[in-house]
């Protein structure tokens, strides 16, 4: 079953597991003794709000994020089977959405009457609409995290933290597409990333146990 028509988007070659950029800020950490070259299916298995707004209840909002995921893990060479099938991989994704709004930096720490002439600056009343509308960015700020979990052992093996900033007039579905696909470029892990994961896991180990 294929929910979504990948479309194709410049990656960059390295990725680092921890990346942030200017608008979006991700994460993965993965089990490095799953058998990643084994899974080749996948099914939906649990979407949940982490901000219990109401998100998920719009209509359709479920199925549009569903073909998000999908469509990414369709580019690992996965392809999504029916719940009565037997799968691989379990697919679980939490979400949360904020709407914000972020006043442009315009030096409002200097004294008004040597940073604008002498004069107040009239940004509010009568005068705010304007200046709401054109200095104040309007965005909402978008969380989703998705779990990959092997279907027989119900064990987590891999998970993607994912955290980006939709302006207003933007395409919420092709940002977070780009996103995504950007923040699960390291899927499946190298052998030199596993290797390095195995490590990290070793030493928070030994902090645990200390």
């Amino acid at each position: 079953m294929k929910r979504f028509q990948a479309v194709a988007v410049p990656l960059a070659a390295v990725l680092v597991l921890v990346m942030p950029l200017h608008a979006i800020d991700f994460r993965n950490d993965f089990d490095p003794d799953g058998k990643f070259a084994n899974y080749q299916t996948f099914c939906f298995v649990k979407g949940i709000e982490l901000d219990k707004t109401g998100l998920l209840n719009q209509p359709g909002m479920p199925d549009r994020m569903m073909n998000l995921i999908s469509g990414v893990l369709q580019t690992k060479n996965m392809n999504e089977v029916p719940s009565d099938q037997k799968f691989d991989l379990a697919v679980r994704y939490w979400v949360a959405r904020q709407q914000k709004s972020e006043v442009q930096d315009l030096a409002l720490d200097d004294p008004y009457w040597g940073a604008w002439g002498g004069y107040p600056v009239f940004w509010n009343g009568p005068w705010a609409f304007d200046y709401d509308d054109f200095a104040v960015k309007n965005y909402s700020q978008r969380t989703l995290i998705v779990d990959l979990l092997e279907r027989k052992s119900k064990q987590l093996i891999w998970r993607t933290y994912l955290r980006d900033d939709v302006q207003s007039g933007q395409s919420a579905l092709q940002v977070e597409w780009k996103d995504l696909n950007k923040a699960m470029i390291a899927y499946p892990p190298s052998a030199k990333e596993i290797q390095n994961m195995r490590e990290k896991r070793a030493q928070q180990a030994k902090k645990q146990s200390q």
